[in-house]
């Protein structure tokens, strides 16, 4: 795997775990 793919998906979970943390549970 390329590291360019891997940086993407990392950025891309962080950012889903933003999301998630900024709705009200």
């Amino acid at each position: 795997m390329k590291k360019l793919t891997i940086y993407i998906y990392f950025i891309a979970a962080l950012n889903f775990s933003c999301q998630s943390s900024k709705e009200p549970d």
